[in-house]
């Protein structure tokens, strides 16, 4: 239910073109997930960094919708956009998946588990780290 909520203040958002409505709805919506994920018991959800990309998407999908912008936007740079949204979902899946899949494996792995592990996070952080400098 509060899945549908969330997607309902974010129709709302886009017809009233209030952002704090639209960002309300995208929690609504992440939080519904977590919920279900949480319920479904111990295992780690694999489809989670999907879902957090499809958040993430949505999320700068629906705040460019809603920017105050009056001006037409040239056709290249909204492609380009477009493009920069679908390369930071696309990363987003990767980065949720280098952490996500040592953490499914088999707990058995000792060592080398723990040496994926740790080259994962490292992974994850440094891919971070590069692309705040570069924003």
């Amino acid at each position: 239910m509060v899945g549908l909520g969330g997607v309902l203040l974010l129709g709302l958002a886009l017809v009233i073109r209030q952002p704090l409505v639209a960002a309300a709805g995208i929690a609504g919506v992440g939080a519904s997930y977590a919920v279900a994920a949480w319920s479904r018991g111990g295992d780690v959800p694999l489809e989670a960094p999907v879902v957090a990309a499809a958040l993430l998407a949505s999320a700068e999908l629906t705040f460019w919708s809603l920017e105050r912008v009056v001006a037409e936007e040239d056709r290249g740079v909204a492609l380009r956009r477009l493009a920069l949204i679908l390369c930071i979902a696309a990363a987003t899946v990767f980065a949720g998946s280098m952490l996500l899949v040592p953490a499914a494996a088999p707990s058995g792995l000792g060592l080398p588990g723990d040496v994926l592990g740790v080259a994962a996070a490292v992974g994850v952080v440094s891919l971070l780290l590069a692309a705040s400098r570069r924003a």
